[in-house]
């Protein structure tokens, strides 16, 4: 990291610690107004700040924060690291009380930048967050874009059969509807895909 870029920062840093604007915790970490974060991040170069937020990414793994850890590879430019870790610890996330927080990061991902394994695994995550936090429809429509993009053998390979049948399950139309009810989305079980 280039010298010039940290005194700036430790130089600025030091004045607002002393003016009580920024502190340290015990546990050494800095805390202060998301405004005053926003300045330092915008003061540091473009490089500096992806070193930076990859040496934090290797902090929080090594931590098994993965939800952290994710959230600066990201900003690091590290994209597809950042979604291996989302996609790979999805369930322990998930099982941490971080549906939420998963559904957030796995929107940050853009289709058109992602393979088709990574897509697949994307869905799949938010398919299951969107499950945990008991929303059917959109846990539906994500295993239904991951089962559209899916090859047989892909299929297999990721769990879509259970997918489908978890999305069937959500979208089973009762016998005993009334013409008064509203109408219902109806999904093509074969492919997951609504049937308008």
């Amino acid at each position: 990291m280039s010298a010039e870029g940290i005194s700036r920062v430790t130089m600025r840093l030091d004045d607002l610690a002393n003016k009580h604007i920024v502190s340290e915790s015990a546990d050494g970490r800095i805390h202060c107004h998301s405004l005053v974060r926003e300045y330092c991040h915008r003061v540091l170069s473009r490089p500096d700040r992806e070193r930076l937020h990859q040496r934090a990414a290797e902090c929080y793994e090594q931590k098994e924060d993965y939800l952290a850890a994710a959230h600066h590879r990201f900003e690091g430019g590290d994209l597809a690291q950042a979604l291996t870790l989302l996609t790979d610890h999805a369930q322990a996330i998930i099982n941490a009380g971080g549906a939420g927080a998963l559904l957030e990061q796995l929107s940050r991902f853009q289709r058109r930048l992602l393979n088709t394994e990574q897509w697949i695994a994307l869905c799949k995550a938010k398919g299951d967050a969107h499950r945990m936090r008991g929303d059917g429809t959109a846990a539906g429509d994500s295993s239904g874009h991951a089962a559209g993009q899916c090859t047989h053998e892909q299929e297999s390979q990721h769990g879509i059969t259970a997918l489908r049948a978890s999305a069937d399950h959500f979208f089973q139309i009762s016998t005993l509807r009334t013409s008064r009810e509203p109408p219902v989305r109806v999904y093509d079980a074969g492919r997951l895909a609504p049937i308008e």
